[in-house]
């Protein structure tokens, strides 16, 4: 049977990162192209060449570089999750570009099956954020590029947020119970839906480890000298259709939704 953290991974993928709303998944799917957009853009994948896609869920990140990429382009599509494999072999054949995808299970930390110096580059979305130790996998990556190969990661930050949810709960603890503001004791209480309430609790949690300083100099001691980290911080209103959705997605794959909090 399927180890109960993949199936989770893959329920998260496919349905409560979307909020469970068609119209919601199309917008998620439009934010991926333009990611893989920005790694075309910003570094070039050309005719030929062999790319990695780590944490690949459903593949839509390979799907938009073939799309722009065509034919020759080799895919590899890897995943920890066994339940995502078929979906995303499934869409390899329903789009007409199973031919020049293959798949693999595993993770960043051990990627099976991929040889040294085999690929020219290496995608991961969202994926290497949930590995317990940062540099095992990118020591990985690092053996399996080609020379000259090159590594594009986007990955949320959670770090900041959780360490809120830590204070507030300090503070709270430091209140009487009279004293004690029912608001903040509402919000600690969402929050305590998505994130761990002690500092021991958020170190031990590789989604809130670390933050975007870290991956500098994780990315030097593996080998990586000549890189560029962005930190975009967009505020808009937001593009969830409805409450209705809002009370079904969750953060990541370990938080548990609004709705699911307050049944």
């Amino acid at each position: 049977m399927p180890d109960l953290t993949e199936v989770r991974w893959a329920a998260w993928v496919l349905d409560r990162r979307l909020g469970e709303e068609f119209g919601y998944a199309n917008t998620v799917h439009t934010q991926i192209e333009a990611m893989a957009d920005r790694v075309l853009d910003a570094r070039g994948v050309s005719a030929g060449m062999t790319l990695l896609d780590i944490g690949a869920g459903e593949g839509l990140l390979g799907w938009r570089v073939i799309e722009r990429i065509g034919p020759s382009l080799r895919v590899i599509l890897s995943d920890i999750s066994e339940p995502l494999l078929p979906h995303a072999r499934s869409a390899a054949v329903q789009r007409g570009v199973e031919a020049q995808c293959s798949f693999t299970l595993c993770g960043a930390e051990e990627l099976v099956g991929v040889p040294n110096a085999s690929v020219d580059v290496v995608t991961s979305r969202a994926a290497l954020g949930h590995f317990a130790d940062k540099r095992v996998a990118l020591r990985e990556v690092w053996r399996e590029l080609e020379p000259g190969g090159w590594l594009a990661i986007a990955e949320p930050m959670f770090r900041n947020e959780a360490t809120k949810r830590v204070a507030l709960r300090k503070l709270l603890d430091a209140q009487s119970p009279e004293g004690c503001d029912p608001f903040m004791a509402r919000l600690l209480r969402r929050r305590s839906a998505q994130f761990r309430e002690t500092d021991g609790k958020l170190a031990a949690n590789p989604l809130t480890n670390y933050s975007e300083r870290d991956f500098a100099p994780d990315a030097q001691a593996c080998g990586f000298e000549d890189f560029h980290l962005q930190l975009p911080i967009d505020v808009e209103p937001s593009d969830v259709p409805s409450w209705e959705t809002i009370a079904r997605l969750s953060p990541h794959r370990w938080a548990v939704s609004l709705g699911a909090m307050v049944t």
